[in-house]
């Protein structure tokens, strides 16, 4: 699901070609929905955390959307969202968190004035998952969870994302990224979990990556040319080594010429 958004995202040549692939995407997940009861489906693990991707994906194209677009289906979205906040699934939990701070912040950009008639209640369910001491969640779930929906919350109230700077690469090839936004968190997101291991390359020596994502070189050039020095050190060393041995070798054949002379 992840790898079909990113697709999209940099490849859609036409808008209906992106409209398709959100489409798709959201129809993935509307299986997490509550059904007509007003209960969460009981679903297998694997099965939520393809709905989540599934999420991810839709709210990374999302961010490309019209904003007009995005304004007019961001009451409908806030409701789902609203629903599958008590899935027992930490992955859905935080991408449906984030998603909302997401579609906060792009409504907000076509209209700042944006509000949500069923947003005071919504805020205090994500207040609750942000304060969230349940003993029935293992430890380090439930500080991944208040984390990061402090972080939604935060944004969600001022209206505003707490900046990030990501360092890439290492040695003397290294980059610095500075996400302060949550299209761009999601975009970031979805293209590590599409490249894995090799994000880290293509963020330093993908041209046209490292222009989408503007990441600033930040290359050690005074380590680079210590190091030169170094090894240029070291050669001039050992040609003078060389050069002694040779001027060593020369004066014991002339001593040796001598002795035969006399």
């Amino acid at each position: 699901c992840r790898s079909v958004a990113v697709l999209a995202y940099f490849a859609a040549v036409e808008y209906t070609d992106l409209q398709e692939s959100i489409n798709t995407l959201h129809k993935v997940f509307s299986k997490a929905l509550p059904k007509g009861n007003g209960e969460l489906p009981n679903l297998q693990a694997a099965t939520l955390l393809m709905h989540s991707a599934a999420l991810q994906g839709f709210h990374l194209l999302l961010g490309v959307t019209y904003q007009e677009d995005v304004l007019a289906r961001a009451p409908s979205l806030l409701a789902e969202m609203k629903s599958v906040l008590e899935s027992r699934e930490l992955e859905m939990r935080t991408e449906v968190g984030t998603g909302v701070a997401l579609i906060y912040e792009l409504a907000r950009l076509h209209s700042p004035e944006f509000r949500w008639r069923g947003g005071g209640q919504l805020l205090e369910e994500l207040n609750e998952l942000a304060t969230d001491s349940h003993k029935h969640r293992g430890k380090k779930e439930r500080k991944h969870q208040r984390a990061v929906f402090r972080s939604v919350v935060t944004s969600i109230e001022d209206e505003e994302y707490t900046p990030e700077t990501v360092t890439i690469g290492c040695k003397k090839a290294k980059g610095l990224l500075t996400i302060d936004s949550w299209q761009l968190k999601y975009k970031y997101d979805c293209v590590c979990h599409v490249l894995e291991m090799g994000i880290n390359a293509h963020l330093l020596y993908n041209e046209e990556l490292c222009t989408n994502f503007e990441v600033r070189d930040c290359s050690d050039k005074e380590g680079d040319t210590k190091k030169e020095r170094n090894i240029q050190r070291r050669y001039n060393d050992l040609v003078q080594k060389q050069r002694i041995l040779q001027r060593n070798k020369n004066r014991d054949n002339r001593a040796i010429a001598s002795t035969y002379e006399d």
